[in-house]
């Protein structure tokens, strides 16, 4: 439903270690784990469980997944497509997709972890009209990926 895969990290086979491309973290207070290494960029989401049941955390923690999804379509829809710069690079997370085409972040001159020099051509249909909805001057041959996939969704635009 938000195009997001979860995963729950906690018990003595867990290091504190979280994958890069993880965008979300939700922890419970009191919290008595680990020391996370949280990603830089990353958000953490702050949930006070005393005397909570399961079902009433899973239902904030889900308004509150409902509020950033919605925040993230309207900054999609309030980008207005733009010429990309000669030499321009701009690195984007996929948010989400429709039928025809895949939707897009607001992007980044930061690449993800694995660098700039693991970025290759990519031909993904759907990801090619979601980003030429973004740029004005976009080419099928701009279009990159990074070449850890599927572990890392990272797209890339190299003008």
């Amino acid at each position: 439903m938000f195009s997001l895969t979860a995963a729950v990290k906690d018990g003595p086979s867990f290091d504190g270690a979280l994958p890069s491309k993880t965008t979300l973290v939700v922890k419970l207070d009191p919290y008595a784990g680990k020391t996370l290494a949280i990603p830089s960029g990353t958000e953490t989401l702050l949930v006070d469980a005393r005397g909570r049941t399961f079902a009433s955390l899973v239902d904030d923690i889900s308004l509150h997944l409902v509020k950033r999804e919605a925040a993230s379509m309207d900054a999609e829809t309030a980008a207005v497509a733009r010429d990309l710069r000669p030499g321009e690079r701009v690195y984007h997370r996929k948010i989400g997709s429709s039928q025809s085409f895949d939707r897009f972040n607001v992007g980044s001159p930061k690449p993800c972890s694995h660098g700039e020099a693991g970025f290759i051509p990519w031909r993904g249909p759907k990801a090619t009209k979601g980003l030429e909805r973004r740029y004005t001057n976009f080419k099928p041959s701009m279009h990159r990926h990074c070449n850890k996939y599927p572990t890392c969704g990272m797209y890339a635009v190299f003008a």
